[in-house]
């Protein structure tokens, strides 16, 4: 979309450049004369000076250049004619003829060309400075590319500047590529500076899988604190609707409501025979009170799951939206204390989610305290989950309570080129169900020490510290709870430090164990060379408690380097390495070389295999080896003209995931391009063919991923923007944004 926003930054920074240049809007300075030189200089018969040749005006603010000139002493007035031109710190004026009157603060150019910091290049017949501080063009054109063969540019029959009301109004505004006109606006208001105006934006146009897609949004300033936005929409192969947006700004709150909908979206009812109203709404809204009591609402709503998948496509073909978010959270805090209330609820668009748990309501109490050298901390939290009458598996339960009570306790003492840290606590949590109930307790205590060793020359910055890390875990709990929010972390080096290794509430790992390990770090400071190297293990003191197996008493040796081996070549390599059977159980690779601004490749990859961590998680793909690998590039192969691509491989099936190339060619004033992509997404709809349930379909063996090949074409101007760029990048509140 060809976006108003950026008209208005335009003609803005026209009306901008010559109120700076001449100083009479903005600020109360006059222009003043200072010197005036030339070749020949000569007294006319009523007093006036006649000047030929090389002729120099200064002024306090510009400075004037011509061929030939008159000044009238008198009334401050002098004429300018013959390849006259104008100069300020960021204008660059030049005229046929110009006029001016100091004492009335006046200005006519005719014939005019201006460029304003170079970025701005445009044409004018007539250019007007008046008495009452407007500023009038007539017949103007201008464009960010060259004066004299722009690929685009803007034309206008006149422009008014007014001084007062801090807006222009533009009459007859064109919008040309080369010599073809694209877009008429007859009449168009947009504010200088910081001020909004009422009015149409510039319709919204698309062309995608749907056919046209255009909307037509008119913009509502309403106050300076509220503005609304409504924006009727047409497309072509699924219906008509309208947009609504609505912003607001107090002293204590701030928030937007948006409903976007469609009335009998045509290509959807011939793929589900569903003749509905189709429709968006969200809510956000975030209240401070004397800064410690806070409030938070984000509330979103859609009249089916497929509706961002069919409406709201990205340039890439890709849905943006995988899950609706809905929460309320008010809450108090200071320095040491924080305690709310909140609900929140995610549900899934994919009818092949299983993630069905909402959060209604869950309560909540933290403190801190530090004192020297003790830190004292409460977490404690009480929640009642739900089901979601829908994305649930038969097996799940319908309604949880859970209570978590997690005191600690750490003492740390600084010592010289060393720290040690004794900390300990307890993971209480109770779980209540319909006819009983389940207590977890899990004590524990810790201490670590680090000795830290450094040397400082004037080449580089070098430290090694070694740590070592004791864990005990009590498991007085039961087993036969259920798992509403764990994870089992990725064992990177930080991770393996952590008391317990899985996030969420709901399990704890319970092994006593010692962590062994160091960390490395090199930095030059003659170069961009830098590096960070960290090894680690953890030493079992006991058998695995959860599955009665008497595995070895040690861990995977985790393994991380991060470096940045030149100001172009940055590399970060994480594995965990099992030396029980000389395998790699994770890890990942990410390389990355960037010689210049539009050259760069880049390598990522990640690696799984299942091993004894993953059998204490109930995730479904727990037993799926994963392997991918990333490789993108982009690269200039001239000033002009540079190519892209990417590809996502799965190394484990030997197949692609997603493959996209093209090219772009650009100049000053356009950005042309062409891209090819064929990548995998799920089918929300085939299933619904021979099964009546999500779930059956997959027991039954159905695949929902399909493969899609689509090409697309891209043209972006410089100063106006991409066409199919979304509305709400269009809308412009400088005490909103």
């Amino acid at each position: 979309m060809i976006s108003i926003k950026r008209y208005q930054k335009i003609i803005a920074r026209l009306a901008l450049c010559l109120v700076f240049s001449i100083n009479l809007l903005s600020e109360p300075e006059k222009v003043l004369l200072k010197t005036i030189d030339a070749k020949n200089i000569l007294t006319g018969p009523n007093g006036e000076l006649k000047l030929e040749g090389n002729v120099y005006i200064k002024t306090n603010l510009l400075e004037f250049w011509s061929d030939r000139a008159t000044y009238n002493k008198e009334n401050q007035s002098f004429k300018l004619a013959g390849n006259v031109k104008v100069l300020s710190k960021n204008l660059e004026l030049s005229s046929k003829t110009l006029a001016a009157n100091l004492s009335e603060q006046t200005f006519m150019l005719e014939s005019s060309s201006f460029v304003f910091q170079n970025s701005v290049y445009g044409k004018a017949k007539t250019l007007k400075i008046l008495k009452s501080g407007n500023i009038e063009l007539l017949n103007t054109s201008f464009n960010s590319c060259s004066l004299d063969d722009p690929v685009w540019d803007i034309s206008s029959k006149k422009i008014t500047l007014i001084e007062k009301e801090n807006k222009a109004i533009v009459r007859g505004l064109k919008f040309k590529i080369g010599n073809v006109p694209i877009l008429y606006i007859p009449y168009l208001q947009t504010p200088i500076g910081k001020k909004r105006l009422s009015g149409f934006l510039t319709p919204s146009l698309k062309q995608g899988k749907d056919g046209v897609d255009i909307a037509l949004p008119y913009y509502f300033n309403l106050a300076p604190n509220y503005d609304l936005t409504l924006s009727p929409r047409y497309i072509e192969e699924r219906g008509e609707g309208i947009g609504f947006n609505f912003r607001y700004l107090n002293p204590s709150s701030t928030g937007e409501i948006s409903l976007n909908s469609l009335n009998g979206d045509r290509k959807y009812k011939v793929e589900t025979g569903a003749d509905l109203r189709r429709w968006r709404g969200s809510l956000v809204h975030t209240s401070n009170f004397n800064n410690q009591l806070f409030s938070e609402i984000k509330y979103e709503d859609v009249s089916d799951d497929l509706y961002f998948r069919d409406i709201d496509d990205n340039l890439t073909g890709s849905s943006k939206k995988n899950y609706l978010q809905r929460k309320l959270n008010i809450f108090w805090k200071n320095e040491k204390v924080n305690f709310g209330i909140f609900f929140k609820e995610s549900q899934p668009l994919s009818p092949f989610a299983l993630e069905g748990y909402k959060s209604s309501p869950s309560i909540y109490f933290n403190s801190l305290t530090k004192k020297k050298n003790l830190t004292f901390s409460i977490l404690s939290r009480y929640e009642n989950f739900k089901l979601n009458e829908v994305r649930t598996s038969p097996a799940q339960l319908e309604e949880i309570k859970r209570s978590t009570f997690h005191p600690e306790i750490s003492y740390k003492k600084v010592l010289r080129g060393s720290e040690f840290i004794f900390a300990a606590g307890s993971q209480e949590t109770k779980y209540e169900f319909s006819q009983h109930s389940v207590n977890n307790s899990y004590p524990w205590l810790s201490s670590e020490y680090k000795v830290f060793f450094e040397k400082n020359d004037i080449l580089s910055m070098k430290s090694f510290v070694p740590r070592i890390k004791y864990i005990h875990v009590k498991d007085e709990g039961s087993f036969s709870h259920p798992t509403l929010d764990a994870q089992l972390q990725s064992q990177s080096f930080h991770n393996l430090y952590s008391q317990n290794w899985y996030s969420g509430l709901d399990k704890v790992f319970d092994r006593d164990r010692i962590i062994v390990g160091f960390e490395h770090f090199t930095s030059s400071k003659v170069s961009h060379y830098y590096s960070q190297l960290s090894l680690g293990r953890p030493y079992f003191l006991e058998k695995n408690p959860t599955t009665n197996l008497a595995l070895h008493n040690q861990s995977p040796l985790v393994f991380e380097y991060k470096a940045s081996l030149s100001k172009n070549v940055r590399v970060s390599v994480m594995s965990e390495f099992d030396s029980r059977n000389n395998k790699v159980n994770s890890g990942f690779l990410n390389f990355s070389y960037k010689p210049a601004e539009n050259k760069s490749i880049q390598l990522r990859s990640s690696f799984r295999r299942p091993h004894d961590l993953l059998q204490t998680v109930n995730w479904a793909d727990k037993n799926d080896p994963v392997n991918y690998t990333e490789l993108s590039s982009e690269w200039a192969l001239s000033k002009n003209i540079s190519v892209f691509s990417k590809i996502v491989r799965d190394m484990e099936s030997n197949s692609s995931k997603d493959i996209l190339f093209g090219f772009q060619y650009s100049n000053c004033c356009l950005k042309v391009g062409m891209m090819k992509r064929k990548w995998e997404e799920q089918d929300y709809f085939s299933w619904r063919k021979d099964f009546q349930d999500p779930y059956f379909a997959i027991s039954k063996g159905y695949d929902p991923i399909r493969l899609r090949d689509n090409i697309y074409i891209f043209i972006e101007f410089n100063k106006l923007g991409r066409f199919g760029e979304e509305i709400s990048e269009v809308i412009s509140s400088t005490l909103l944004d």
